[in-house]
């Protein structure tokens, strides 16, 4: 084909160059070098065009029109204002390449779609113009799209993600004959929160999927949540309360929640059909910039989800009703097969109904979402929740466990104080931030992680031998997950190092198995406290590899080396050892023919033998094997009769013969031959690999429990942490307690403080000043039960922590106006559910009860919650309150409330010097209009306080005069 624009004559090889210059609106790339065969000056673009980019476009679309016809002109239109709800332009062509396009957007409507169109990946209409506004893309004013080079996905990858989108990637599809591009794509991969590529996430937290199963006949609600490229799955039962999966939700902290139900596919503003697949319904914290979620609040109340479950903090999804529908036992069988393999599928099956339901949802949004790299998961393990201690939702938040309240970041959190950031593996971290999120019940295995701590903080030698080994110790989880993912390429550059990788982390585990009974063997801790040394030894006995995992490592080892960075060693296939000897064989034959070419060209032309030129002649590989000369040297073998001109670039000139024609084939045919039993080899070692999986995460866990246990050892020395006593017993004592976050940052000004709750005294009381310390003392106290059933030391010089079954916090004010919640109605909330659920094994603080509403009222609530603590939950409790005349109402309850004020002095300018020490008694004062003039409120306002204050004085003196003689009486009886 040839086209003339003017006097131009322009050919077939140059179409594609100006297209793929100009194609996305770029007409910079067209400045310098202009393509062989079209004269510079018709290309030359100013280096600062002073015209706006559409009419640069028009200024080369002459040029443009006699190229061959692009994917705007068969199947687009420009972008036209009156889009709908598919983002297809209303004015757009329906031809097949189009219409495909209109097809899968009907399909991903959340999701940007990214549709291959040869070496490019192109957006297009809505897609095109909400991404260009937040990724540094430039849209072609004249078609309207965006696009980037196929090769580039993974580095566009993680922009998208940061930005909050969602991908779905189509690609070609090519006829398996005669290997020609089919006009319809295939979706290949869809990229949401959830399923987010390995290399985009953050290794130290789990990434988790969550599947919420609609609710029961007997009310129970099933989860199961996975995190897709670790291969953990994990399967659950949440009563029918809301308020209990609110408090399941912030304790997995899922990045995206699947929920179905038969409303999904009703009348609702939510409608799905089976076509469209899972919707969007929230977007939790990282909006994504194509769905709009304004009342997912009002949308998931509608679908059954009250606001008390806090779903529409999160990314939610919703699946149609199908999707949580029962399986049939052979397509069970199979789906199930798929994910967890044959010998691991039996569990899945025998699990309780809702956990089963839970799990088919889980895998069928991954099936419509991997296609084709399907991941290999694990067996589902059961999490009891009466195994754990239960925090609930608020608690979580006001004793910022993971986030602060501030900022909701995990800086300053106990997360990060406890070192988790600070492990040595990324297995450790999510360890630590799984014992930290639901510490145990169990004393024996809490005492048990305790002994392995105690062991390590005695044997420091040994802990830093064990700390230097799992620094060397990669992720097992996310290596096998590689290695078993069902890669059609890639298998050398991927697969190949992580296997390599499981082998050396393998070693280094059979390495610290042996430091550690090194130690128990030869140190003077093992011989003083034996059962120190025999926690050691069973907290690391999965490190010994077993027969299987010696013979796994050592085929890796004779196949790959260490490292694999050589590709298969010798010796592993006499198949593939022959065709590298041919391969090798074939190399040296081209070498050969480029030593004799020399030679001949040398003894014909003086000027070549002259040549110091290293590169004057070579035989090297351009779409066939060929001779490459300098152009000074073409006619040389122009005028050789064996040799035709095959093309020619500015500086070299390359030919060929039948002889090299025929070494080329026979090399790709030895290089096809060579790849594919390469794979089937690779792939075999997979195999191998299923079949150990088992033992592989076992050393995994066992690995990252033992990373979690240094760390803590660590962490006490640098930290004067104790251990403490666990027992079954109703108390909590605790001498010389800190504030863990307070006591870090702050470890020279911090006063140590103590408390002791136990059957006797079972409700601590505090009245202080403001700023005086109550908050701290009440948060420090809790935070010294999660540590203790976690496993670890704690800050203090002594504590006996009694089992806590259920921890509850109220601490800190907030309203909820999207509910239309005052600040008093959501603490009367709170409240209520503790006064709900807590036991006489649970542990109670609360502060500053009763605030917020008129005196009489307040204290009235603070006097009425306190009766039903102490004699319907029988719990233990610490609260704090600023009502002084509390302790009068309260005078006949004796020693089971023990009354405790923390002090300040007034010093003559005004400013306040707290004491911060916890002490028996009651403080009368407040100081308030003191604390009111440090915080800088005008000298006027705090003046007239004072002066108020002081009139008002006598008031309240018969006020509580009043209470006193009030509590002569039976106060009035519990309801």
């Amino acid at each position: 084909m040839a086209c003339t624009v003017g006097r131009l004559r322009v050919g077939d090889g140059i179409g594609a160059r100006i297209r793929g210059s100009c194609r996305y609106g770029n007409t910079a790339s067209l400045r310098g070098r202009a393509p062989r065969g079209i004269p510079p000056r018709l290309l030359r673009v100013p280096e600062r065009p002073s015209m706006p980019s559409s009419l640069l476009w028009r200024w080369h679309e002459p040029l443009l029109t006699c190229l061959r016809p692009t994917f705007a002109t068969r199947a687009r239109a420009p972008p036209s204002s009156n889009t709908n709800t598919t983002g297809t332009a209303a004015t757009a062509p329906t031809t097949p390449g189009r219409a495909d396009y209109i097809r899968l957007k009907a399909q991903t409507l959340d999701h940007a779609l990214c549709y291959q169109r040869g070496k490019f990946f192109e957006l297009f209409d809505t897609d095109a113009s909400v991404v260009s506004r937040l990724l540094p893309m430039r849209r072609s004013e004249r078609t309207g799209m965006i696009g980037f080079p196929v090769h580039r996905l993974q580095n566009w990858m993680p922009q998208f993600i940061q930005a909050g989108f969602s991908m779905a990637i189509a690609t070609e599809v090519r006829n398996a004959t005669t290997q020609q591009v089919l006009p319809a794509r295939e979706l290949t991969q869809i990229v949401t929160p959830g399923t987010v590529p390995p290399d985009l996430r953050d290794w130290s937290s789990p990434n988790y999927l969550l599947a919420i199963a609609p609710e029961q006949q007997d009310g129970r609600v099933g989860l199961c949540w996975a995190d897709v490229n670790t291969g953990e799955v994990q399967c659950s039962t949440s009563a029918d309360s809301h308020d209990d999966l609110a408090d399941e939700l912030l304790r997995i902290d899922p990045a995206e929640v699947l929920i179905a139900g038969p409303m999904l596919n009703g009348d609702s503003e939510l409608a799905l059909s089976q076509d469209a697949g899972p919707r969007r319904i929230s977007n939790g914290p990282r909006r994504n910039p194509l769905v709009e979620a304004p009342n997912a609040r009002k949308q998931l109340e509608e679908l059954g989800w009250p606001a008390s479950s806090r779903l529409a903090e999160f990314c939610v999804v919703g699946l149609p009703s199908t999707w949580a529908s029962p399986l049939r036992d052979a397509a069970l069988h199979r789906l199930l097969d798929s994910f967890f393999g044959a010998t691991e599928a039996a569990w899945a099956r025998s699990a309780p109904a809702e956990q089963q339901l839970a799990c088919l949802m889980l895998l069928r949004y991954l099936l419509h979402t991997q296609r084709t790299s399907v991941p290999r998961l694990s067996a589902p393990g059961s999490y009891l929740v009466d195994s754990h201690l239960l925090i609930d939702a608020q608690t979580r938040q006001s004793l910022e466990i993971t986030k602060t309240m501030a900022h909701g970041m995990e800086k300053g959190s106990l997360l990060a104080i406890m070192g988790h950031r600070k492990t040595a593996t990324a297995a450790g971290s999510r360890e630590l931030r799984e014992r930290l999120t639901a510490p145990l019940r169990d004393t024996t295995a809490i005492s048990h992680r305790l002994d392995i701590v105690e062991f390590f903080t005695k044997s420091k030698p040994t802990a830093a031998r064990c700390w230097k080994l799992l620094q060397q110790c990669l992720d097992l989880n996310m290596h096998c997950q590689r290695a078993a993912a069902d890669r059609t390429d890639g298998l050398l550059t991927t697969i190949v190092p992580s296997l390599c990788a499981i082998n050396r982390t393998l070693t280094t585990a059979a390495e610290l198995r042996n430091a550690v009974q090194v130690a128990c063997n030869d140190e003077p801790v093992a011989a003083a406290e034996p059962h120190l040394a025999a926690a050691a030894l069973e907290a690391t006995a999965d490190l010994s590899m077993t027969e299987p995992l010696q013979a796994f490592a050592s085929d890796i080892m004779r196949c790959f080396g260490s490292h694999g960075a050589e590709g298969l060693l010798p010796g592993c296939s006499e198949e593939i050892d022959s065709l590298v000897a041919r391969q090798t064989k074939l190399h040296d034959v081209y070498s050969d023919i480029e030593v004799q070419l020399i030679k001949e060209l040398s003894q014909s032309d003086a000027a070549f033998s002259k040549s110091m030129s290293r590169q004057k002649l070579s035989v090297v590989e351009h779409d066939s094997r060929c001779v490459e000369v300098l152009k000074s040297f073409g006619r040389l073998l122009d005028a050789h009769p064996e040799y035709d001109r095959v093309s020619a670039t500015g500086s070299r000139h390359r030919f060929r013969n039948q002889e090299l024609d025929r070494l080329y084939a026979e090399e790709k045919h030895i290089m096809s031959q060579l790849a594919e039993l390469q794979a089937n080899f690779i792939r075999s070692l997979c195999l191998d690999l299923e079949e150990v999986r088992e033992d592989v995460n076992r050393v995994a866990r066992c690995l990252a429990g033992l990373d979690v246990a240094v760390v803590s050892a660590r962490l006490a020395a640098t930290h004067d942490l104790v251990r403490p006593t666990i027992t079954q017993e109703r108390v909590l004592s605790v001498k010389g307690g800190r504030h863990p976050l307070v006591y870090a940052a702050q470890p020279d000004a911090f006063v140590p403080n103590d408390c002791t709750l136990d059957n006797a005294s079972r409700m601590w009381v505090l009245t202080g000043p403001n700023m005086g310390g109550k908050s701290t003392f009440l948060r420090q106290n809790a935070l010294m039960v999660i540590l203790a059933q976690m496993g670890s030391f704690v800050p203090a010089d002594e504590a006996v922590i009694g089992i806590v079954d259920k921890l509850f916090s109220r601490i800190g004010s907030g309203d909820n106006i999207s509910e239309n919640q005052s600040t008093f109605y959501v603490e009367m909330a709170e409240t209520a559910t503790i006064l709900r659920q807590a036991t006489p094994q649970s542990l109670v603080v609360l502060d500053e009860i009763g605030r917020g509403t008129s005196p009489e009222d307040g204290l009235a609530l603070a006097w009425a919650i306190m009766k039903h603590l102490l004699e319907v939950n029988d719990c233990r409790n610490i609260s704090a309150t600023h009502f002084h005349a509390l302790p009068a109402l309260l005078h006949h309850e004796g020693d089971r409330i023990s009354w405790r004020k923390l002090g300040a002095m007034a010093n003559e300018d005004g400013s306040l010097l707290f004491s911060h020490r916890v002490v028996p008694g009651v403080v009368a004062e407040s100081f308030g209009v003191e604390i009111a003039r440090q915080a800088k409120v005008p000298p006027l306002v705090v003046r007239m306080a004072l002066d108020m204050k002081e009139k008002l004085a006598p008031s309240f003196g018969r006020f509580h005069d009043d209470i006193v003689n009030f509590v002569g009486e039976d106060p009035p009886q519990q309801a």
